[in-house]
């Protein structure tokens, strides 16, 4: 069976444990989990188009994001509202093993988005708002030995900007944006493997999301609604993780788990008002 460590980390979003060689070319770490799960030379974005009249069947047409010259692969990780950009990660294999962030459009192909500054040559593309214009992920970092959270945005004195992490952590990692490209969701790195919850904004810089009461500070947020009041995640109840929903009137209330879960269970995903939540349990979505 799985192990529930690599379990846990897929239902939290697989974070990148530390950037390095082997753990984003598949040679183990929490990126490599979610690498290897779509692992291949191409990754295939499916463009579903409802046909006229409404009666009519589904067609789909399959259009390949390709690897610029001198990367390997591309693994998408997510879409902008309309449909018109993906973003993602590229990957160079051995020898020269690295990853670099890429937005893509049907115009201009894979553009690269490069890295913050720092010992090597490593960034991942998380998320991105409504029209493509916003892009979060982490990167390696000179200052945060496991790397930190950027918000890149397109457009003349845009580019990649690093959010820097909080005190005492190791580094920092964006998993989500609102739509409007405003607030950022993901978590902290801490020594022991533990990591903690955020919410970020230009105008408030980071927020601790903290845990559930009385459990220790272990958790990943992994997304927001469309205007940030309601976050989802999962963090530690007890030796287990549970899901969680949280709002700054109610905190964060654990959403339970399912019964064969083994007590385990994680939120992936929340719709654009709040109300529904999608994620794991176990081996069960």
């Amino acid at each position: 069976p799985e192990p529930l460590g690599d379990l846990l980390r897929r239902a939290r979003g697989a974070r990148p444990a530390a950037l390095s060689p082997a753990a984003l070319g598949g040679h183990g770490g929490g990126a490599s989990t979610a690498l290897e799960s779509v692992s291949m030379s191409r990754v295939w974005v499916l463009l579903l188009t409802l046909l006229v009249p409404p009666a009519s069947a589904r067609q789909a047409d399959f259009v390949p994001i390709l690897p610029p010259a001198g990367k390997d692969r591309t693994h998408v990780r997510g879409i902008s509202g309309d449909g018109a950009v993906v973003v993602g990660t590229t990957v160079t294999n051995f020898p020269n093993s690295g990853s670099e962030a890429f937005r893509w459009t049907s115009a201009s192909g894979v553009t690269l988005l490069g890295h913050l500054p720092g010992p090597g040559v490593y960034s991942l593309g998380h998320a991105t708002n409504a029209d493509g214009s916003v892009i979060v992920g982490h990167s390696d970092s000179s200052q945060w030995p496991f790397g930190e959270a950027f918000v890149w945005t397109a457009g003349g004195g845009g580019g990649m900007a690093g959010l820097g992490s909080v005190p005492g952590s190791l580094g920092s990692v964006a998993l989500d944006v609102t739509p409007d490209g405003t607030l950022v969701v993901g978590y902290f790195i801490h020594a022991n493997n533990e990591e903690e919850p955020f919410r970020w904004t230009a105008a408030t810089g980071f927020q601790s999301l903290g845990g559930f009461a009385g459990q220790p500070i272990d958790g990943v947020a992994s997304a927001t609604s469309a205007d940030g009041s309601v976050v989802v995640g999962s963090s530690a109840m007890g030796t287990k993780y549970h899901a969680f929903r949280w709002t700054a009137q109610t905190g964060m209330v654990s959403l339970g788990f399912l019964p064969k879960s083994l007590g385990t269970s994680g939120a992936a995903d929340v719709s654009a008002d709040g109300s529904v939540v999608v994620g794991t349990s176990g081996l069960e979505a």
